[in-house]
């Protein structure tokens, strides 16, 4: 029977690797497919202005040397403004280090398909921690299916590859949350001082993401005495926390204020800009409570969405019956503490109400969570000794996985636009492809049309000239004339702001070419009728 058993071990540890080593060669061979994400080209200047201030800062003269040689001028790190506070973030002053050291003639497209490389490396890493969290307190089994379940998350896998913030924020939460988890459930002090050196990353990418250490408090003193030694274990810890923080946050150099003060910007971030959410155009700083709810609900897979609710329930069924029974709550401890890393971050944005957009992909660390309790409810299924419900059920759940992936596939490299069965029909009235990833294929279906130089304008706030980056070959034929110029011979527009066919015939133009997902547009190029 042992043998049986570590003879079953070794095969889905074989299947684990497979599927692994599948995702890498699959993601290395499908990067240079995807877009650039506006925020890229802001975020590729900040990490320059950190590295050249660093570099001030320590070798000044080598620096000045350098910049007087290539002839740039970085903006003071403390005279730049952009879109608000706590721009300074690690992984783009990284990405500027490794592009300065290993790419200093490389073109423009190479530099940004360097980032997504990169990206996609971060998020293989985010899997596997992830899988490893999962194996706290799950099987083998269902520890890869929720594994599987995160990679087929069809937006939050697109944001893979291009997301400058967002995968960063949730690489750095999943190693936070697998330090926690094991230190507390393990006594494993390594982790206890791992944990902060991640958290640090946290903050940095997203000061809000400090919440998380008041939760690693809670759970720590509840199940543990505090005494003289762990008073010591904690101020070292939070030594850590402090010196590293500085280390790696430039904003905090110049003024240690902006700690705290960025800390309660965000939570009242105020960047307005005009978003469709349910069929309506609205400012991004009047959505309503539910923004982020209803976001989740329409554009998690249906049954990842069914079993998260299950596993919702059957935990905080099992949490009263503890209270009750006064049975010892350390056996729901993990799910405690992921329970109130989903539930805090959705009650902080119902109560300060800052500014969003795009989806809920600030908040894709919250998937965590939602697999988490999806495999909870898998594991109170192997309680049922019903097996041939068993086996229906997860028949039904590889053949849901099954055809995510055809879906992705099929829609391929457009899955930032997913929407589950419940919200697919209404989709048009949501926003759609927000970041104008689908601008670059607006751009190489022009070059493959025109022999000569044409004009192109952006149309409803698009940005195609950002694509322009990732263009090598005849870029030059390209011109961007001034935003909504119908006199230019095009206009690219990935934006749905309910304009139909009769805008554009009353206008004299008419659409030439639309890039379309379950056959909704999301990307289109308008020209006038003279033209053709």
């Amino acid at each position: 029977m042992e043998k049986m058993r570590i003879f079953l071990i070794n095969k889905i540890k074989s299947i684990q690797f497979f599927i692994f080593f599948l995702y890498l060669i699959i993601g290395i061979n499908i990067t240079k497919d995807y877009g650039i994400s506006y925020d890229e080209v802001e975020y590729r200047q900040t990490g320059f202005i950190v590295l050249n201030y660093v570099g001030e800062k320590l070798f000044p003269e080598k620096t000045q040397k350098i910049a007087e040689e290539r002839k740039i001028k970085f903006t003071k790190i403390d005279e730049y403004k952009w879109g608000g506070s706590n721009n300074f973030k690690i992984q783009h002053t990284f990405n500027a280090l490794v592009e300065f050291i290993f790419m200093r003639n490389a073109n423009k497209s190479e530099v940004y398909y360097l980032r997504h490389y990169i990206n996609f490396i971060i998020s293989l890493i985010t899997i596997i921690i992830f899988y490893k969290i999962l194996r706290l307190n799950f099987n083998h089994v269902i520890s890869t299916i929720g594994s599987l379940a995160f990679v087929l998350s069809p937006r939050i896998f697109a944001d893979f590859f291009y997301s400058p913030n967002d995968i960063w924020s949730l690489f750095s939460l999943v190693c936070c949350l697998y330090c926690m988890l094991n230190f507390l459930k393990n006594k494993k002090l390594k982790y206890f001082y791992l944990f902060p050196i991640f958290l640090c990353i946290a903050i940095n990418i997203r000061y809000i993401n400090l919440y998380v250490y008041p939760i690693f408090l809670i759970f720590l003193f509840y199940f543990n005495k505090f005494d003289l030694q762990l008073f010591k274990k904690l101020s070292n810890q939070l030594l850590i926390l402090i010196s590293f923080l500085v280390i790696i946050t430039p904003d905090i150099w110049y003024n240690p204020k902006n700690l705290f003060i960025n800390f309660f910007s965000q939570l009242n971030w105020n960047y307005p800009t005009e978003i469709m959410f349910n069929g309506k155009l609205i400012l991004s700083s009047e959505v309503p409570w539910y923004y982020i709810l209803e976001w989740i609900i329409i554009s998690t897979p249906s049954m990842t969405l069914f079993l998260f609710f299950v596993g919702i329930i059957l935990f905080l069924l099992d949490l009263s019956n503890n209270i009750i029974l006064k049975k010892s709550l350390k056996s729901l401890q993990s799910e405690s503490i992921i329970f109130l890393f989903f539930i805090i971050p959705i009650f902080a944005f119902m109560v300060f109400r800052p500014d969003i957009f795009n989806g809920w992909r600030h908040f894709y660390f919250l998937n965590i969570s939602i697999i988490y309790f999806m495999c909870y409810s898998l594991k109170n299924l192997y309680k049922i000794k019903l097996k041939f419900f068993k086996e229906f059920f997860y028949s039904v759940l590889i053949i849901n996985f099954v055809l995510i992936l055809n879906w992705m596939t099929v829609n391929h490299p457009y899955q930032n636009i997913f929407f589950n069965n419940i919200s697919k029909k209404y989709a048009e009235n949501f926003e759609l492809d927000y970041w104008g990833l689908s601008n670059i294929e607006s751009l190489k279906y022009l070059l493959s049309i025109e022999n000569g130089a044409f004009q192109i304008s952006n149309f409803e706030d698009s940005r195609a000239d950002f694509s322009l980056n990732l263009l090598d070959q005849n870029k030059n034929k390209i011109k961007f004339g001034k935003p909504n110029d119908i006199r230019s011979k095009y206009l690219i527009s990935h934006k749905n702001k309910g304009f139909n066919d009769e805008y554009f015939i009353k206008r004299g133009l008419q659409v030439i070419k639309e890039i379309k997902v379950d056959n909704i547009v999301i990307n289109r190029i308008i020209t006038r009728k003279e033209n053709n």
